[in-house]
């Protein structure tokens, strides 16, 4: 196991120092999908910007809430879920998509995970503007605390990514787990509050604190409402880092070598 470990941190830290090619990667990669279309990404932010208008509005008459206060907590969240989602989402061929540049150059493998991340934080700052725009109409003003949002947004970042290295590698040996992981995160948004607040629940409120997508989304979500996130948003949040980080270090020392096999 230690062995493992060792391989698979050596693997991370050296795809760390590729930092200029997969950032570069990511940013043509956006280039290339949008070449010839006339506003590129934004029409990603149009529509989530009519999604979060229309969706907010229908679900703050059905939870009777005033549509100020619940626009932003949902305008957020959703925001941060589809990043999140989106990156998932794509490690699921994670390697497979990529298996022409596996089969010919020797990369680190979480080279071309942090490619896709790299990819989908572009397209998060461009549906940032949405969150900006909401929190403006809403009568919500810039607080120093929301400046800890730039360090929860890190640290989800971190689990991003290192969930995406256990996925693309599982979905690459088996290539069957793409549907299910799509299936998986769409219950998922439904069981984590997004579209609702945990108060919704009322005496079970303890089941939203056991979801450890809430915490996640909490750390980033509570400073941009003028909040400083509770001690135990943070410690979810760094356990997560620190198992799901052993795990995928782990795995990827182990099967470091048979991946280009399965492609």
């Amino acid at each position: 196991m230690t062995r493992c470990l060792r391989r698979g941190l050596r693997e991370c830290l050296n795809a760390l120092r590729w930092r200029d090619a997969w950032a570069y990667c990511g940013w043509q990669d956006i280039r290339l999908r949008y070449r010839r279309s006339l506003l590129g990404p934004w029409w990603l932010t149009a529509s989530m910007a009519v999604t979060i208008g229309v969706l907010g509005w229908l679900w703050s008459q059905i939870f009777q809430l005033p549509i100020a206060k619940y626009l932003p907590f949902f305008a957020i969240g959703l925001v941060v879920w589809t990043w999140f989602a989106t990156q998932i989402n794509d490690a699921c061929t994670g390697f497979t998509q990529f298996e022409h540049i596996i089969k010919q150059t020797r990369l680190p493998y979480p080279t071309y995970v942090l490619r896709l991340g790299a990819r989908n934080t572009l397209i998060l700052a461009h549906n940032a503007v949405v969150v900006v725009g909401v929190l403006l109409l809403c009568g919500i003003g810039w607080h120093p605390v929301a400046w800890l949002s730039i360090v929860g947004l890190a640290l989800v970042a971190m689990i991003a990514v290192l969930l995406s290295i256990l996925v693309a590698i599982t979905c690459t040996r088996y290539r069957d787990c793409p549907p299910l992981i799509a299936s998986l995160l769409q219950i998922a948004f439904f069981l984590t509050p997004i579209l609702w607040e945990p108060s919704a629940l009322r005496a079970k409120a303890w089941m939203a604190e056991m979801n450890p997508l809430f915490h996640w989304i909490e750390v980033v979500r509570q400073p941009l409402l003028g909040e400083v996130p509770s001690g135990t948003h943070y410690l979810w949040t760094a356990a997560s880092i620190l198992s799901l980080g052993a795990a995928a270090v782990w795995l990827l020392g182990r099967q470091r070598d048979r991946i280009a096999y399965w492609l």
